[in-house]
């Protein structure tokens, strides 16, 4: 009989200090004595299992038996579609330390935001000679991938907390500043305040009403975004400027006429020829500043991470986004100076406008999830039956997805700039009451639920970076016609080796002797709960 065991792998660096060894020919005395170098930076991999394994393809490296304690690995999808980041929780590895053997690594080497990985793997039992025999490494299959934080260490042993990709995410988003030296740099007022940012949008469908942040007061320049973009209109109070100057690579060259604007689009800049007399806002595009112009919303998604979050190949599966390229749907989005948003709230409009989560894979890569209604001809990745399924219990979905929601509402060319008082008097009625609306809304309204429901939710707008009304009404429909009728989650505990073979997202049947089914449901595993300790795992079906 094979046993399953698990093995642990975690990257620690040692800094390295500078040497002061090599001062060059003629700059100290003859046969003194050289001074003493510092370490070298280093780094090294802190490697562990629960039975013990050694791995002969890396050089017989060994993982001593030092896993003192089961690990939770818990995975869930938001399934809200107003929710974006899927939720994972990771305890901590601990390791022995009984003998002293990390007295050292603790003090000489920091763990902290470095590799850490969980695998699984079956040792199979050699009958004839009565001993278990060692897999090959390449077979172990990764549980988590992600990063360590710092370490504490004891008597007894070493807790090594666990993060997966999306700690890169807790970051401010915006962090280019203004120096307040003047000129492009903006004026002392503005110093340290972050730079305005936007991308995406189009010329036909551009990011609405952006605040334009003024840099310099005396030669009236506004800034709208970090890098390269378009003005397609240009407004003051809300009244639309009609003379445009044209564009320019210098806005300090030459002269802007009176009542009229200039761009450098180059830099996301605007100039006014008089000044100011209300809020200037404008309708613009923002191109991303290696990328490019980026008008739909999977690839946005993808440069943010890559590009503005600089988050590596390692964190981020991107060939799971070119399968997105059916939704080209068109979108953008503005951040203002000073908006403190972070990069998990900066992908949130992109993500809920494709209808997508973002979900830290096994592997460590972070990854756009999107689930829908299942087609009844869907094809499944696998069955579970009462033949491998060890319990399975019903859970709660909760608000506002039970009960049903009779109304969902999908917010889309959202104006970032609302404005109801201090309007031009040239607007008209119908111009007044535009400029006092922040979304334009899509929504899908389902009669059979309300009459089946003598309460049923009503969920907030969904707010997404989409622009065109086409774009929102489809994801209104998709949204109608998953939630649009009554599901049910359930916790379906199976084999740990059952529970590998599929990972959230994937189409499985479910069959079990009660209710529908009995004759087989088609579902979606929507989560996974793993105890390294345990020969099964839990995963929740939405059916």
């Amino acid at each position: 009989m094979s046993v399953p065991f698990f093995s642990a792998e975690i990257t620690a660096y040692q800094p390295g200090s500078s040497s002061g060894a090599e001062y060059g020919w003629l700059t100290r005395p003859w046969l003194e004595i050289e001074p003493e170098s510092g370490p070298a930076e280093s780094s090294i991999t802190l490697r562990a299992s629960d039975i013990g394994y050694v791995a002969a393809s890396l050089d017989n490296a060994l993982y001593p038996p030092r896993l003192v304690e089961a690990i939770s690995i818990d995975r869930h999808l938001a399934l809200a579609p107003g929710e974006t980041v899927t939720s994972l929780s990771v305890g901590a590895i601990r390791l022995s330390n009984a003998d002293g053997a990390f007295d050292d690594i603790s003090t000489d080497y920091s763990a902290d935001a470095r590799l850490a990985r969980i695998l699984y793997g079956v040792k199979p039992r050699d009958a004839a000679r009565g001993i278990l025999q060692e897999p090959a490494y390449s077979s172990l299959r990764p549980l988590f991938t992600g990063l360590a934080q710092s370490w504490t260490l004891s008597e007894a042993s070493l807790d090594i907390p666990l993060r997966d990709a999306r700690y890169w995410l807790e970051r401010p988003y915006q962090q280019q500043v203004y120096g307040g030296t003047g000129g492009y740099d903006g004026h002392a007022g503005i110093a340290g305040q972050t730079l305005p940012r936007t991308r995406g949008g189009s010329s036909l469908n551009p990011v609405r009403s952006v605040a334009l942040l003024l840099i310099d007061p005396v030669a009236r320049i506004y800034q709208y975004t970090d890098a390269a973009g378009t003005v397609i209109n240009l407004y003051e109070n809300a009244a639309r400027f009609n003379i445009n100057a044209g564009d320019t690579a210098d806005l300090y060259s030459g002269s802007t006429p009176e009542g009229a604007y200039r761009t450098d689009n180059s830099r996301g800049l605007v100039q006014l020829g008089s000044d100011a007399v209300g809020v200037i806002t404008a309708d613009v595009t923002g191109a991303f500043p290696v990328a490019g112009q980026i008008n739909f919303g999977p690839n946005q998604l993808r440069y943010i991470l890559t590009e503005d979050l600089q988050l590596s190949a390692d964190y981020v599966d991107v060939s799971a986004f070119t399968t997105l390229t059916s939704r080209a749907w068109v979108s953008g989005w503005h951040w203002p100076s000073g908006d403190g948003a972070d990069g998990v709230a900066a992908i949130g409009p992109f993500l809920r406008g494709l209808g997508a989560r973002l979900l830290p894979r096994r592997d460590g890569r972070l990854a756009p999830v999107i689930f829908g209604a299942l087609a009844e001809d869907a094809t499944p990745a696998g069955e579970l039956t009462p033949a491998t399924i060890a319990d399975l219990r019903p859970n709660s979905l909760g608000a506002p997805l039970d009960p049903p929601a009779a109304r969902w509402r999908v917010g889309y060319r959202r104006l970032h700039t609302v404005q109801r008082t201090g309007l031009s008097p040239l607007l008209t009625p119908a111009q007044v009451q535009i400029a006092g609306q922040e979304w334009q809304v899509a929504a899908r309204f389902s009669a059979t639920v309300a009459a089946a429901q003598a309460r049923p939710s009503d969920p907030d707008i969904i707010s997404t970076a989409l622009l065109v009304q086409a774009n929102a009404e489809a994801l209104a429909d998709e949204i109608s016609a998953l939630w649009g009728t009554r599901r049910r989650l359930y916790d379906v505990t199976v084999p740990l080796e059952i529970g590998m073979r599929h990972d959230i997202g994937d189409v499985v049947r479910l069959t079990y002797p009660f209710g529908d089914l009995r004759a087989g449901r088609l579902g979606r595993v929507v989560g996974e709960q793993i105890r390294t300790g345990s020969a099964t795992s839990t995963l929740q079906v939405l059916v």
